[in-house]
């Protein structure tokens, strides 16, 4: 584990060290040429997986806690009451640190920055011009996170959880709408705000 942080970290060190406002050079560096790669590999079951993954991503995180909360308060379920306030903290801390993050870079969407991206979809799914990190990719793995910490002897469910936000993850760079960098960053913050999440919330709230 150790050992893949530090080579992330050092891709991100290369990845990221892009201009924000000026014209790509000629030369494609490493995530521009995964960019590309999947990109534009294109067909039409991936063209509707996507879609349905990205646009649901947003309201399935903002509805799942509020309505666990409800229905487990109802029932006196309080360990999955107790779930959703997790779910909840992680998931606000990942819009709150994703919003930070994205202008403290300044990282122009890739449809801003190389001038032959054949597949964008700007108009639907970029909600602003900044594209270090993801917040879809944050916000999806920061929700499975923190439902696979709370329900890990169900390794379907895990399972199930995990491959939804990598759909995701991968949806966005898919969409032209972000570097193979900034979601595998998001990757890594939605691991780590999760967890953390645990720690800040009195330890009554998750038993």
């Amino acid at each position: 584990m150790k050992k893949i942080f530090i080579i992330l970290l050092v891709y991100f060190s290369f990845a990221v060290n892009i201009p924000a406002q000026t014209p790509a050079d000629t030369s494609l560096g490493l995530d521009e040429k995964i960019f590309h790669l999947i990109n534009n590999s294109r067909t039409p079951l991936l063209d509707k997986v996507v879609s349905v993954t990205d646009k649901s991503i947003l309201f399935t995180s903002a509805l799942t806690p509020p309505a666990l909360f409800t229905i487990s308060r109802i029932n006196k379920h309080y360990y999955d009451e107790n779930s959703a306030v997790l779910l909840g903290t992680s998931e606000v801390l990942s819009y709150g640190i994703t919003y930070t993050l994205k202008r403290i870079f300044n990282r122009t969407r890739p449809f801003g920055h190389i001038p032959d991206v054949k597949h964008s979809e700007k108009d639907n799914f970029a909600i602003d011009n900044y594209s270090f990190p993801s917040g879809h990719s944050t916000m999806a793995y920061a929700y499975a996170t923190s439902l696979s910490l709370r329900y890990n002897d169900k390794p379907f469910l895990i399972s199930g959880l995990y491959l939804y936000a990598a759909v995701v993850s991968v949806g966005r760079v898919y969409l032209g709408v972000h570097y193979p960098s900034d979601v595998l960053a998001a990757t890594l913050i939605g691991f780590l705000l999760a967890g953390t999440s645990m720690y800040l919330l009195p330890a009554s709230w998750l038993a």
